[in-house]
């Protein structure tokens, strides 16, 4: 599959227990990479509402779930101060950061647009990559619909009303959902962006990608 398809096909597995499953033993089983699951994906099975689930996706995935954050950030120090490339820290957001946050006309607008951080400071800008979930601004906590016909989703509320809701997702997709159809919903109050984003990146990587979003125009 292309990147998109996959993608789009790894959310629908995940939004049904009985999918997720599956998915989780085929991982086990050798059939699919733990590599191949996105950071997102990775985190919401790890942190199913279902105890078995989730068990066995933190079996499944173990070599991929990230480490602590105090020691992803001991690692990473090194790039606040390191010169940076701005074209391969432009690779690395097409990789990893355009499937929810716009930069310069490109990706898509699920989290905040990136010239409206970069002012931040390197510093912070660095925080919010590797502790997604330390400071979340209200309009981007993420929250968790389940309907009546066994569906979950994950996603930033885009419209709440007597009718019903809308949730933008990962992608930049916009799942709408009538009130009828809704069992439930919650909220840990943390961010849609998933812990984990940097693995495969080394301090160096960081500072291209950190040097990219400062010079953003």
């Amino acid at each position: 599959m292309t990147p998109p398809a996959r993608d789009a096909a790894l959310a629908a597995l995940i939004t049904r227990e009985d999918r997720a499953t599956a998915l989780l033993q085929a991982i086990q089983a050798g059939t699919i990479k733990p590599t191949d699951i996105p950071a997102a994906q990775v985190q919401a099975l790890a942190h199913h509402k279902s105890v078995k689930l989730a068990a066995l996706a933190r079996t499944a995935l173990r070599s991929v779930i990230p480490p602590s954050r105090a020691e992803v950030t001991a690692t990473f120090q090194p790039s606040l101060t390191a010169a940076g490339d701005a074209a391969r820290g432009h690779t690395i957001y097409q990789g990893r950061c355009f499937v929810c946050h716009r930069a310069g006309g490109e990706g898509m607008a699920v989290g905040p647009d990136l010239i409206s951080v970069k002012s931040k400071g390197r510093e912070a800008l660095l925080t919010a990559i590797l502790e997604p979930h330390k400071e979340v601004a209200p309009q981007y906590i993420a929250y968790d619909v389940a309907t009546k016909d066994g569906n979950a989703y994950t996603g930033i509320v885009a419209r709440d009303d007597a009718t019903g809701l809308s949730l933008k997702i990962m992608g930049g997709a916009e799942v709408t959902l009538a009130r009828a159809t809704i069992r439930g919903s919650s909220s840990a109050g943390q961010s849609l962006m998933p812990e984990g984003l940097e693995a495969g990146l080394s301090a160096s990587d960081m500072a291209d990608l950190l040097t990219f979003i400062e010079m953003l125009k």
